[in-house]
């Protein structure tokens, strides 16, 4: 079977003769105007088809494109490659004068919500600048929007936005009940041009640009979807609804029946069988790193099934998938026994640096590593650099990143107005808020956000550091949220230090390596009882891929609280007065932590693409069940 590559030099080829005989034609042919001025048309439009036809059989290619999906690929990208410049040049000026385009921002807001109930109850319309909105709007939370949310969920089109919702986004709910979220028509969504700035003019600039013909193997597993009384789909953030076929089949390695499918094995497993069918990918992507890591464990783990799968060009019957996908994927999976037996070749030889391997013209992993599974992933991907393109939520798209090497994003001055609640005031009902151009590098500061979804002043929950300013609009890293800090005496222990006494603990253990970790407060245990005499300390949760979890004794595991008191002078002043007992160390069973993630999803409205491990265990019952399955397979004493 002929590559694309030969295909279009052959056409490219072919093309450019007959348009130099045509070419030739009209200009010396004394044959009728109408025919000679057909003849340079038609001579245009092959030439045109030449350079294009040449242009592609020089990229790197993927070869499950039809000619359709090849052609619509090259379009999309090229269009967005012209785009790109005046986008940037736009961009460019707003960032050289954030503030004014934050003013801009909120008068359109003003305007636009103002007639809303929420706009009326909340005396919008007497809002004429940022200082306005400091004195006159209360910093907010979730709740203050509630009533208005159901509202509009319900049907009131002018209860809280003034747009009318596409649908209702849900956050994830692994640090608390998930939040309905509307978005609107005028909200930056995650494949809009926003994120293609950024890839073209940092990523692509850094890493290079997969070429306009190479797909992208895209991970993902469809969530539940329910529907408001009003009619409208309430989803998580990354969602492909039967829209998004068209999209998936022309840029995706995956057809969009792998699109479709609900459980998280099957369809891990079917992204990756298409995704290693194709040598020419030109990006990896996934909401977090630890599935991009998962899903080359179960790649190692069962490359054998996967490439009969790929000789016979059929699925087998270990999979779980409904008839109607498994049939619509098998119609697409054709029979590659020469791919299969070059991996196999591959795979033979081991798995370390498999990732280029496979795939020598992939460009870089789109993904965020909230857990440092980065370096675990080091294994498999060896040479492949990670890139997190934005930095983005449920309730909007807030930044771009702008050091591809790092986690530093540029905020978004036209998108989102921001104020910054100093660290030090974060346990303040109402703190005094800063404005974008008030801030100083080195600080941290809690985010409060004013969206288009429709929120004013509403605290976020992240805190984040300013480490620069891209022209004149700070540039910032994300630290932790403050649902997450271990907060016992107020001593803030945020989710960095504590990872970081975590690794340096376990690092001296023999033979074994950190899996996942979490905590939690003892006054979870105790269900309110916080203050009344009960001893107050952190449980820590560990899982290791080690020999045997039962050699690591009692003085090893005590080395943890040695080593946070170290990196955290106000822990360690408790510690020493008696304020804070000793933290309790379990080692928990290997795949513990996959069946926590399962007990979370099973039991909020968490997806499994917007699961984040949470760092701090919120629930009695997930408390219960992490103690439960500590490694000895004893029920711990829990009246510690």
């Amino acid at each position: 079977m002929m590559s694309w590559s030969s295909i279009l030099r052959v056409w490219g080829l072919v093309s450019a003769t007959i348009a130099a005989g045509l070419f030739h034609t009209s200009i010396y042919s004394d044959g009728y105007v109408f025919v000679r001025l057909f003849a340079g048309l038609f001579t245009t439009v092959l030439l045109l088809s030449a350079v294009v036809a040449l242009h592609i059989s020089m990229l790197p290619c993927s070869a499950s494109h039809t000619l359709s999906s090849l052609l619509l690929s090259y379009y999309i990208h090229q269009k967005c490659v012209f785009k790109v410049r005046p986008a940037l040049a736009k961009m460019t000026k707003i960032w050289q004068d954030p503030r004014s385009a934050q003013e801009s921002l909120l008068q359109g807001l003003i305007t636009r919500d103002g007639d809303t109930v929420y706009g009326k109850d909340n005396h919008l319309s007497g809002i004429g600048s940022l200082e306005d909105l400091q004195k006159k709007h209360p910093v907010t939370v979730y709740s203050h929007y509630q009533d208005y949310i159901r509202r509009l969920a319900d049907g009131e089109e002018d209860a809280f936005v003034g747009e009318k919702p596409l649908r209702f986004g849900i956050t994830s709910g692994t640090t608390g009940t998930g939040k309905l979220i509307p978005v609107v028509p005028s909200q930056p969504q995650m494949t809009d041009l926003v994120i293609f700035k950024s890839w073209h003019c940092h990523g692509y600039g850094e890493f290079g640009a997969p070429s306009p013909v190479q797909k992208h193997l895209v991970l993902y597993c469809k969530p539940k979807v329910t529907v408001t009384k009003s009619g409208l789909s309430v989803t998580p953030l990354i969602y492909f609804p039967e829209e998004s076929r068209f999209i998936c089949d022309v840029l995706f390695t995956s057809p969009f029946d792998g699109f479709r499918i609900m459980s998280d094995y099957e369809s891990t497993y079917i992204h990756m069988l298409f995704g290693i069918r194709d040598k020419h990918i030109g990006t990896f992507t996934a909401p977090f790193l630890s599935q991009v890591y998962r899903a080359f464990k179960l790649l190692e783990g069962n490359w054998e099934i996967m490439l009969d799968d790929l000789t016979d060009g059929r699925l087998g019957d270990h999979l779980n998938i409904d008839e109607d996908i498994r049939k619509a994927l098998n119609a697409k999976l054709k029979p590659m026994p020469e791919r299969a037996a070059e991996l196999r070749s591959e795979f033979t030889q081991g798995f370390e640096g498999i990732m280029g391997r496979m795939w020598p013209n992939i460009k870089f992993i789109n993904s965020i590593d909230i857990a440092g599974f980065q370096k675990k992933l080091l294994r498999y991907s060896k040479g492949t650099p990670v890139y997190t393109s934005g930095y983005s939520c449920t309730e909007s798209t807030l930044a771009l990143n702008v050091n591809p090497r790092l986690k530093q994003y540029v905020l978004l001055p036209d998108e989102v107005v921001y104020e910054f609640i100093p660290e030090e005031n974060c346990c303040e009902e109402q703190p005094k808020t800063l404005l974008i151009d008030e801030v100083e590098k080195g600080k941290k500061y809690e985010l409060v956000l004013t969206l288009k979804s429709g929120f004013y002043r509403y605290r976020f929950g992240d805190v984040i550091e300013v480490v620069g300013h891209h022209e004149n609009c700070p540039v910032v890293e994300v630290c932790y949220r403050t649902g997450e800090l271990l907060n016992l005496r107020s001593e803030k222990i945020d989710v960095g230090v504590a990872c970081s006494a975590i690794e340096q603990t376990v690092s001296n253990w023999s033979d074994a390596n950190l899996v996942d970790w979490t905590c939690a407060d003892s006054p979870l245990l105790h269900e309110g009882s916080k203050g009344d005499g009960c001893d107050m300390f952190y449980m820590v949760f560990v899982e290791v891929d080690a020999a045997s979890n039962n050699n690591v004794t009692e003085e090893e595991k005590e080395m943890f609280d040695g080593i946070l008191r170290k990196l955290h002078g106000i822990y360690d002043n408790y510690r020493r007065v008696g304020t804070i007992a000793e933290p309790r160390l379990h080692i928990v069973q290997p795949g513990s932590f996959k069946e926590l993630e399962d007990l979370i999803i099973g039991t909020s409205t968490t997806s499994i693409n917007q699961f984040k491990m949470p760092r701090k265990l919120r629930t009695r019952k997930q408390l219960d069940f992490m103690l439960t399955r500590e490694v000895s397979g004893c029920v711990p004493n829990l009246n510690y």
